[in-house]
């Protein structure tokens, strides 16, 4: 039986703290008067099965007086206490609305009506801008193409400018050439020259011979250079050959001493001897 006693005793201090502990000590106070003044000591009876008959037991004055204390929260008058809430719904929403407000302020900015002069100047400065871009365009273009004439009349000179330094090389070598040209021409003339005054002295010394017998040794002579032309009454113990000036044969004998061969002479005729010929003029000319 005492078991039984003490666990319904301890059911019931149990009880009454959570009454003290939810704010049933304050709803009491204020159903007994405020304040309490003479500070004595509170007696609550609270029953409680098989105890019907207890007698109340004292509750102390601070306890009530720190319950007193507490304002009513509630239309009773209650201070029963609340559960802490949640406060992340809140802030999403707050969140939300805030985008939703600056959205909108955005949206009325982009819908602002713009004058009508501005935009006539806005586009006034896009046709302005296309046509400097198309001008610049095509000054572009223009200038490529000036670019590409120049490179190829760059390509024509350096070509020319080639061309002249091979013409210049070979100008010196034709004038090298010409230089040995006239070197040979100038020793040309120069024989010439003595062949001439060669020719004068045995046309002098034929005119001398003309009329006398001349006396050939063995050899090739022309006639009107080593002898002058004419009749001739030719001896020897050779052959005699004569031709004229185009290569023809006109002679072909051996010559004999007892008989002179008569012979006819004009210039430019070649004469051949084997041996050694007298050729006498015809008549003592």
């Amino acid at each position: 039986m005492s078991t039984e006693n003490d666990l319904e005793k301890e059911a019931e201090l149990n009880e009454i703290s959570a009454y003290y502990e939810s704010g049933g000590g304050e709803k009491m106070s204020a159903e007994t008067g405020e304040g309490n003044e003479s500070g004595a000591e509170e007696t609550i009876a609270v029953k409680t099965p098989g105890h019907e008959n207890s007698a109340p037991k004292p509750v102390p004055k601070a306890e009530t007086t720190a319950s007193s204390d507490k304002k009513p929260e509630d239309e009773n008058g209650g201070s029963e206490r609340k559960p802490k809430k949640n406060r992340l719904p809140y802030i999403i929403t707050a969140a939300a609305a805030a985008l939703i407000i600056a959205a909108g302020f955005f949206a009325g900015l982009l819908f602002i009506p713009v004058p009508q002069s501005a935009v006539i100047k806005k586009t006034e400065m896009l046709f302005k801008t296309d046509d400097d871009y198309l001008a610049a365009v095509k000054a572009g273009k223009a200038l490529r193409d000036e670019i590409t004439g120049l490179n190829a009349d760059n390509d024509r000179i350096e070509s020319a400018f080639n061309d002249v330094v091979e013409y210049e090389k070979q100008l010196d070598s034709l004038k090298a050439e010409a230089k040995s040209l006239n070197d040979e021409l100038y020793n040309v003339r120069s024989e010439l020259k003595q062949a001439e005054n060669d020719r004068n002295e045995a046309q002098s010394e034929l005119t001398g011979l003309r009329g006398q017998t001349i006396t050939l040794s063995p050899g090739i002579y022309t006639v009107g250079v080593h002898i002058p032309s004419g009749t001739y009454l030719v001896s020897g113990n050779g052959s005699l050959l004569t031709a004229g000036s185009d290569k023809t044969l006109k002679t072909n004998i051996n010559l004999d001493t007892e008989t002179p061969y008569r012979c006819e002479l004009v210039d430019r005729d070649t004469i051949k001897l084997s041996t050694e010929a007298e050729f006498a003029p015809e008549g003592g000319e």
